[in-house]
Order: structure tokens, then sequence, then C-alpha cells
């Protein structure tokens, strides 16, 4: 769910903000969208970590904290295929 929230607006719960580089808080998200899944804050960090990674080795989320020193993930863009 994280992804498509990061990467397709018609994907997200209203009320869940996400910048143009697919950055969102943690702490709305889990307002917005985890509270009603029965998932908190840790578990959504937990997850990031988990899935960080692609199976090739390539990064899929980052986290980092906003100015107000609150925690935020960044869905990375989906890498295109090299061609041939």
């Amino acid at each position: 769910a994280l992804v498509a929230f990061g990467r397709y607006p018609g994907h997200r719960p209203a009320g869940l903000h996400v910048d143009a580089l697919g950055t969102m808080r943690v702490s709305e998200l889990v307002r917005e969208w985890g509270r009603g899944q029965g998932v908190g804050e840790q578990d959504v960090l937990d997850a990031v970590r988990s899935h960080m990674f692609k199976e090739d080795g390539a990064l899929r989320f980052a986290i980092d904290s906003d100015r107000g020193g609150g925690i935020v993930v960044r869905v990375l863009p989906k890498r295109r295929a090299p061609p041939g």
C-alpha cells in the first residue's frame, strides 16, 4: 500500500499529503490510514525497513526527518527497465 500511496495520487487516503518526491509524514500516514488498519508508527517503520530494498538491491524507500523533527518516508520512483 505504501508504494501506491507514494506514487499514485488516486490510491492515497483522503487527508494524506504526499509531496512531489513521494514523501509523506509517518504520523499523518498512521492517522489517515494506519489506525483503521490497526497499524501504528512502529509497524510502518518496521515494514519500511523490511522492504527497503528491491530484490536487485535497489532502494525502494528512504526514511528521514522533516524540519520539525517528524519522521518521513519517501517512496522512490519506479525504475525503468533498461532497453533491449
